[in-house]
């Protein structure tokens, strides 16, 4: 089984997928700098467009709630060609590549990452039954239980020999 070095996602029913008015093009950037970012990442959508149709992403803040941050998910294409599924964790939305496609998330919205985007994951048991939220990295935070959570982890799965924490949003 290969190690993952990025993060992976699994569009499993994100309302975006078939409501372009839920999907939007953005470029992350830390300060004045665009920089690479892993796709399943969570960034803050600022209202500054870099061209046309391509919004400035940051990390989120505080103040962020899921109706002002929006999900990371590009197609996984190195030089024109798709990455197979084993090598889909050796993919990175590079600062000076192609722009990232971000979705907008819905309650109800339902998607799977894998654990190089999700900080403080339980070392034993299980993380279904916790939740995430937002913090101020591009990294989904999970806790045990937390009233500001933003979404629930309803199902901890192995697919293709990758495990993905499957997250309801609320």
């Amino acid at each position: 089984m290969a190690i993952d070095r990025y993060g992976v996602v699994r569009l499993d029913r994100v309302t975006g997928t078939t409501d372009g008015s839920k999907l939007l093009s953005g470029r992350y950037y830390v300060g004045d700098n665009a920089t690479d970012i892993e796709n399943g990442s969570v960034v803050h959508i600022t209202n500054t467009l870099l061209d046309r149709e391509v919004f400035k992403t940051t990390a989120p803040t505080a103040s962020d709630t899921i109706k002002t941050v929006g999900l990371v998910a590009s197609v996984e294409l190195i030089r024109d060609n798709l990455l197979p599924i084993d090598a889909l964790g050796d993919f990175i939305n590079k600062a000076d590549g192609e722009a990232q496609r971000i979705y907008l998330l819905e309650t109800g919205d339902i998607f799977s990452l894998n654990d190089k985007v999700i900080d403080n994951l339980p070392v034993s048991g299980t993380a279904k039954g916790g939740v995430v939220k937002l913090g101020t990295t591009t990294k989904w935070v999970y806790a045990a239980s937390d009233a500001n959570a933003v979404g629930d982890i309803i199902d901890v799965e192995t697919k293709n020999a990758k495990k993905y924490y499957v997250i309801r949003i609320r």
